[in-house]
């Protein structure tokens, strides 16, 4: 019944009652015999406060990679976003951009400091567009064909109605890890992360599958960024050899949390803080 246990303070500020700032972590914070297991506090978006697992299920050895939002200014007389059907979506980039923006799956078209969308990959057409060999020579000319939609939330859309969510979202191989997972990785916790906002937070170590890829197969993982293009994390090294141990939570708790967070309706919040 925690909070509502009859021997529950009067705090009410809590969970950010200032005299906790490592809530559920402090050393100071008391014991109510009521409810050994306090809830997480999922009450901010991009809060990384979840509790540290009381169990684990088996080890995964796994690599990483990571993605992230590419950040475009528009031009004129550029190469068009187009639909699957060849469309334009009304926004032109340079060359450069436009095969970033196919690699990354995922662009912000920018008018000077205004965003004017967020669009995500869509597809492939078979009439290519672009020849982006210059810029990835290692990639085929599939990159070329990418096709783009609209997305409904800010940083983009992953799989099964569900957002993505910076230093939260993973892609996974799905045959590996099931979409709706939470994975805890311990060489995360811990992790100071600095917001483009300028805002300080420390990760709590725990993913959620949201996403996949083409090239995310076995178990290969790959973490979002949001706009940031600097990985955070040492155990994202894009190479196979980088393995690194992790965890599939079978928490309920934890699990709502970040099924919230992914959620369509958190996204607006999110954003406001990750910018701010």
């Amino acid at each position: 019944n925690y909070p509502n246990s009859p021997n529950y303070p009067n705090y009410p500020n809590y969970p950010n009652y200032p005299n906790y700032p490592n809530y559920p972590d402090s050393p100071d914070f008391p014991t109510y015999p009521d409810s050994p297991t306090p809830p997480p506090n999922n009450s901010s978006p991009l809060s990384f406060n979840l509790p540290a697992p009381t169990t684990t299920s088996r080890p995964l050895s796994l690599w990483a990679t990571y993605y992230y939002v590419h950040r475009a200014q528009q031009v004129a007389n550029g190469e068009a976003l187009r639909d699957m059907n060849g469309n334009s979506l009304g926004v032109e980039l340079s060359r450069r951009d436009w095969c970033a923006a196919a690699v990354e799956g995922t662009v912000q078209v920018m008018n000077g400091d205004r965003v004017l969308g967020t669009y995500n990959y869509a597809g492939v057409n078979s009439r290519g567009q672009v020849n982006c060999t210059a810029f990835y020579p290692r990639l085929g000319s599939r990159t070329g064909q990418v096709r783009f939609a609209p997305t409904r939330n800010p940083f983009g859309d992953g799989v099964q109605g569900l957002a993505l969510v910076p230093y939260r979202t993973i892609a996974v191989d799905r045959t590996q890890i099931p979409i709706g997972s939470v994975v805890f990785i311990p060489e995360a916790r811990g992790r100071r992360l600095t917001l483009p906002s300028g805002e300080q937070v420390t990760h709590d170590g725990y993913f959620f599958a949201a996403d996949v890829g083409g090239a995310i197969r076995g178990r290969h993982i790959d973490v979002f960024l949001g706009t940031t293009e600097e990985n955070p994390f040492p155990f994202v090294t894009s190479s196979a050899r980088g393995t690194f141990t992790a965890y599939v939570i079978d928490n309920p708790q934890i699990r709502t949390a970040l099924e919230t967070l992914h959620r369509p309706s958190s996204q607006t919040a999110s954003a406001r803080r990750y910018f701010r």
